[in-house]
């Protein structure tokens, strides 16, 4: 097996490139927030960026100019009110600041079953998400989708193509250094992402040994062999949580919001914690150690006993 672990501006560096397609991952927690702070840190551009579902981070991507096009399921970031219009975003779309982007909306649905076709190496898949929709219609009319009879009984089904992005990011709770990616909690799209993606950058909380992997192999969302860089980044998830290792920072996820309404606090934001540091460590600096060990999962929480039929 190859030993595939790197530093965090090594993985990058090597992987993203300027114009490629990126699926950051993160429709649920853990997201992948060291990873895409490091993309931009970087000033990667042109980039594309597929999700299902775009939270903080798509945000954080488009304000800081890396991102040229969205092929989305939905954006939004946290607020103290809740889930909230994410503004780097509507500003690209409207005023063009700090650049223009376009934006090609689907369902969550019909993104998710992009991946998987992508995933199975399917050039299209049937969909109903989208049926008797305007976009739908808007779509066929781009042909980004299409209409075709079944071969069974005649019916219309609306067909999607495939995605297979260039670079999947995926933060787990633990990994080997052969890339062996364990996490738990909500998968949402963000396997199948994965899975369809040509290269795949693995960011963990811990790096363990492959014996601790193989205690519970049904954990392992990714196998090594489909992984091509794994980073071991603690609190990598900051200002999202990571189950079983810490909570959401809403003290920050509140600071991301505010500093995001103008392009002028939005680019301070930037000059403070992304590139005013030049690594991940000096971030955790920045945000405080006493502040994130607050954050920290105190007390385990032991999943319900499962009785394999033995005494």
């Amino acid at each position: 097996m190859e030993e595939k672990l790197m530093d965090l501006d090594e993985a990058v560096r090597k992987f993203v490139k300027n114009g490629d397609v990126l699926t950051p991952g993160g429709t649920t927690q853990p997201v992948p927030s060291a990873l895409v702070m490091e993309v931009v840190r970087q000033r990667k551009r042109n980039l594309t960026v597929v999700t299902a579902g775009a939270v903080d981070t798509v945000d954080m991507l488009v304000g800081a100019g890396c991102v040229k096009r969205l092929e989305i399921g939905f954006v939004a970031i946290h607020s103290p009110r809740g889930l909230s219009f994410a503004p780097c975003v509507s500003r690209a779309l409207k005023e063009g600041i700090p650049r223009k982007i376009e934006i090609e909306d689907y369902t969550n649905l019909t993104m998710t079953l992009r991946f998987f076709a992508g995933a199975c190496r399917l050039p299209f898949i049937p969909v109903n998400s989208m049926v008797m929709s305007d976009v739908a219609e808007k779509r066929v009319s781009e042909k980004k989708l299409a209409k075709i009879r079944s071969p069974f009984d005649d019916r219309e089904v609306l067909v999607v193509p495939a995605s297979n992005p260039d670079v999947a990011f995926l933060h787990c709770q633990i990994a080997d250094k052969y890339g062996n990616a364990q996490r738990w909690g909500m998968l949402a799209s963000d396997i199948w992402a994965a899975k369809a993606s040509r290269k795949i950058i693995v960011s963990a909380e811990k790096i363990v040994e492959s014996e601790e992997i193989r205690k519970n192999p049904n954990l392992t969302v990714l196998p090594g062999f489909m992984v091509d860089a794994v980073v071991e980044v603690p609190f990598g998830s900051h200002w999202w949580a990571c189950q079983g290792f810490y909570l959401a920072d809403k003290e920050f996820q509140a600071k991301y919001y505010k500093n995001a309404q103008t392009a002028e606090s939005f680019e301070s934001f930037l000059e403070e914690y992304v590139y005013g540091v030049e690594s991940h460590e000096e971030y955790l600096e920045m945000v405080g150690r006493e502040r994130l060990a607050e954050l920290v999962v105190k007390k385990p929480a032991y999943s319900k006993p499962v009785n394999y039929g033995c005494e």
